[in-house]
């Protein structure tokens, strides 16, 4: 709802780690209180009932349909939300907007398509470096795209911002092999999300 997305937008907006103070309504009378915030992911996970869109992010919210979620293993489900979450942190929503990139039909024509289609493969090769951090092998993003991705894929009539699942999938692996050899403990976060060459 608008009010949800306000009061999450105002708390997002507050400095991160110090306490917040509240009023709330108990029995009708006002009671002050404070809470404690606990270092998370600002980033907010929805399900959308039978929506048709498979999954997306808009820079805060990452939205899958209950649809695709009822298909996907654990496995399979960390894959695409590493690549929605790697949109978010790359800002992709923001600069697309920024550069005045359409949507919709106009999308997949031109300076939109270029842009669109480099937002679309700086997410995927984002993601196997977070897949990576989260403590997943990597691999399995390719393995994603020859499998189960391919079925997703709509195939003639496939938005032209996405490259083939094959493609997708070889560019994933170009990206695993030049990611360095893990350490003995996992990850640097600060490691994964660096913006990819």
């Amino acid at each position: 709802s608008e009010l949800r997305d306000r009061a999450e937008r105002l708390l997002a907006s507050l400095p991160s780690g110090r306490p917040v103070d509240l009023v709330v309504l108990r029995d009708g009378e006002p009671v002050a209180i404070t809470v404690q915030p606990i270092p998370a992911c600002r980033t907010r996970f929805e399900v959308l009932w039978d929506a048709p869109v498979q999954a997306q992010s808009d820079g805060e919210i990452i939205q899958i349909s209950s649809r695709l979620l009822g298909k996907l293993t654990d496995e399979q489900l960390s894959v695409l939300l590493a690549h929605e979450l790697a949109h978010t942190i790359l800002h992709h929503r923001e600069r697309l907007e920024e550069a005045g990139v359409a949507k919709g039909v106009f999308a997949e024509f031109g300076r939109n398509l270029r842009l669109n289609r480099k937002a679309e493969e700086e997410a995927d090769l984002l993601s196997v470096r977070l897949l990576r951090t989260a403590g997943y092998d990597p691999r399995i993003a390719p393995r994603f795209w020859r499998g189960i991705g391919r079925k997703l894929d709509s195939g003639l009539f496939r938005s032209r911002i996405y490259h083939s699942p094959e493609r997708r999938a070889q560019a994933m692996e170009k990206e695993i092999a030049r990611l360095p050899a893990p350490p003995d403990g996992p990850d640097s976060p600060d490691s994964a999300v660096r913006s990819p060459n």
